[in-house]
């Protein structure tokens, strides 16, 4: 028994460092493509080796790399070669890319449909690329870390410099420097109805909510259920007000 117990120890510790390796590598687009589709993984082509940039272009390589190191289940990785006319007609033509601009790098899923990518030599726009990336490639399905991954994309950046920066990045993607008050959680109405989001901030009588999408949600407290507002009550020292405002969220309009 203690040997069995042993062996399906290994076998999950196996599984485990499986699960937690890092990114295949590849110089050619067919192969990469082929590996992608069987895990339905997405796909980083880069292309940083360029005249001008070539200590800037290996740096970029490398914190790629180190940022991919335990996600080998959702991408796999393209060494892109300015020399190789197939690799900068790709950028060019399929893409859509100034390759004057380089360094640079897109993301595409199994299909090779764009998701997002990234110009220059900013090493932290490359990171918060492949954090969209894993947003918008389905790779994030926790709803808590939805919420702090895009919640966090605007640490340290304005929202031009990643519009500017960082390919198919939206402004609704970006909700600001905000700090998360309570987990993701459903929120009732004593009238019935509700919603599942976090809660931003509190507005006197309003609270400020935001849900996995990114969207902002505002509810005025008084309006929640009795459980709510006990919990509410651990995390911001308020009053309960009556109002007689409609029960439903009201999204914010941008």
């Amino acid at each position: 028994m203690a040997c069995v117990f042993r062996i399906l120890l290994t076998l999950l510790l196996f599984s485990g460092a499986a699960n937690a390796a890092a990114p295949k590598v590849f110089s050619e687009v067919r192969q990469a493509i082929e590996d992608a589709k069987k895990g339905e993984k997405l796909i980083v082509f880069m292309l940083v080796d360029v005249r001008g940039f070539r200590e800037e272009g290996e740096a970029l390589e490398e914190l790629i790399l180190d940022e991919l190191k335990k996600r080998g289940d959702e991408f796999v990785v393209v060494r892109c070669n300015a020399n190789n006319e197939a690799h900068v007609k790709m950028f060019t033509d399929r893409f859509k890319k100034d390759l004057t601009k380089a360094p640079i790098a897109v993301v595409s899923n199994a299909k090779g449909e764009e998701i997002t990518g990234c110009y220059g030599v900013d090493g932290s726009m490359y990171e918060k690329m492949l954090t969209l990336s894993r947003i918008k490639g389905g790779k994030v399905t926790d709803e808590k870390e939805l919420v702090e991954l895009r919640v966090g994309l605007l640490e340290g950046d304005s929202e031009a410099k990643l519009v500017e920066s960082i390919f198919g990045v939206m402004l609704e993607d970006l909700k600001g420097k905000k700090v998360l008050l309570s987990e993701v959680r459903d929120w009732t109405y004593k009238k019935g109805g509700g919603f599942r989001a976090a809660l931003l901030a509190g507005r006197g009588e309003t609270g400020l909510f935001i849900d996995a999408k990114g969207e902002e949600i505002e509810a005025k407290f008084a309006e929640l259920s009795e459980p709510d507002i006990e919990f509410l009550k651990t995390i911001l020292r308020f009053e309960e007000t009556e109002t007689k405002e409609e029960n439903n969220p009201k999204k914010i309009k941008k």
